[in-house]
């Protein structure tokens, strides 16, 4: 497929389709619509696409309410471009995609130069129904950082999963002694508490300092078992906390991934981010997201035994991957809630109300701790195919 000249994207909320787009068809030049509301997004998206030698320009849309306005807009640009141009309209609101393809019509062209990036396919198509490539023929060398510059999310330096981690043996060990005995991850969150309850303050780095934490559950060898060591940083004693307190899941989930994912797919844990709404910096966490045949996959994990605490994560992170991802996107919850507790099938509750809540709920998962045995035996058939979703 050879390139165009000109190619014209509508600007929505979520610019992924748009860049996906681009770097398919590689035009000489990339025309971004936008409204006021999408102004930085398309700012944001063009300096990327800049990065790949795909020169854009700017379009601001003055009104998406005044239909006479509409048409003239996309009138005068249709006019401006003359003859070379092909019309994407995946993006946008549905009032800007719907005149902008009536425009199109009005000017006699032919429906090989209008198309439309199909998500339920996986497929960038062309109005007169040819599929002009789809998202598993195609490197376009999407990386999780430009995923999340495009939305205006900004990040603390990305953590790449690394299999060699220290940390990724000893998220084995717990993983297996919690599949006898779940008491231990109590007694692992406990470690840190000051009143040994769930609800009390953690202890903080000095307070520990001066009496060093003793780590002591038979069967448990870990790497560790004082907190902090003499010459223990407080980041250090932190992120010991922190493993300890729930996320090792992250990093034992992370080494699932990495034996059934491609070797070049890099798995990120632990991003920290902050996104920009009105002047107002909110802050959130991703346990773990990854690129894979182009396309955005989250999962947030979590060792409580709480519905709703369940029911929230999952939430949270459906909200997070539709925001970056949008229809691209694959949202997973890995938890350890196992199928029954007093007599309930617990486990089928929560995939229950994901059927019942997520429209998209195929391209969303819940794994539980019978999945997560399977994995530890590479037994992954559930994963993988949520993978190929």
């Amino acid at each position: 497929m050879g390139s165009c000249e000109n190619l014209m994207l509508i600007m929505g909320s979520n610019p992924l389709p748009n860049y996906i787009t681009a770097k398919i068809m590689r035009p000489k030049m990339v025309h971004l619509i936008h409204t006021k509301e999408t102004e930085t997004l398309a700012i944001k998206l063009k300096e990327i696409l800049e990065r790949s030698e795909i020169s854009g320009t700017l379009h601001p849309m003055g009104s998406v309410r005044e239909a006479c306005k509409i048409e003239a807009f996309y009138e005068k640009l249709f006019d401006d471009l003359d003859a070379d141009f092909h019309l994407n309209y995946t993006g946008g609101t549905k009032v800007m995609a719907a005149y902008a393809r009536m425009i199109f019509d009005r000017y006699e062209k032919e429906p090989c130069h209008a198309s439309y990036l199909d998500d339920a396919k996986g497929a960038l198509i062309r109005d007169d129904g040819f599929i002009m490539k789809t998202l598993d023929q195609v490197d376009i060398n999407l990386s999780l950082q430009d995923m999340l510059e495009m939305h205006g999310i900004t990040t603390s330096p990305l953590t790449v999963f690394n299999p060699s981690d220290i940390m990724v043996e000893d998220s084995r060990k717990i993983f297996e002694k919690s599949k006898d005995n779940p008491k231990c991850l109590e007694e692992l969150f406990l470690l840190f508490q000051k009143d040994k309850d769930f609800k009390s303050q953690k202890l903080k780095y000095k307070e520990a300092k001066n009496k060093p934490l003793e780590l002591h559950i038979d069967g448990l060898d870990l790497s560790k078992r004082q907190f902090p060591q003499k010459g223990d940083s407080e980041q250090l004693y932190d992120e010991w906390q922190g493993f300890l307190q729930g996320k090792w899941l992250e990093f034992w989930t992370a080494n699932v991934l990495s034996k059934v994912l491609p070797p070049e797919t890099s798995v990120y844990v632990n991003i920290r981010c902050e996104i920009e709404k009105e002047g107002i910096k909110r802050p959130f966490e991703i346990d773990l997201a990854f690129i894979h045949r182009n396309r955005l996959f989250i999962m947030s994990c979590t060792t409580g035994d709480s519905l709703s605490l369940c029911k929230s994560k999952l939430f949270e992170a459906s909200v997070r991957g539709r925001q970056m991802g949008g229809d691209l996107a694959r949202i997973a919850l890995v938890t350890l809630i196992d199928g029954k507790s007093n007599g309930q099938k617990r486990i089928d509750e929560l995939r229950r109300d994901l059927a019942y809540e997520w429209t998209k709920s195929k391209y969303t998962r819940v794994f539980g701790k019978q999945d997560l045995i399977g994995w530890s035996e590479n037994i992954s058939d559930e994963l993988e195919d949520w993978l190929q979703s």
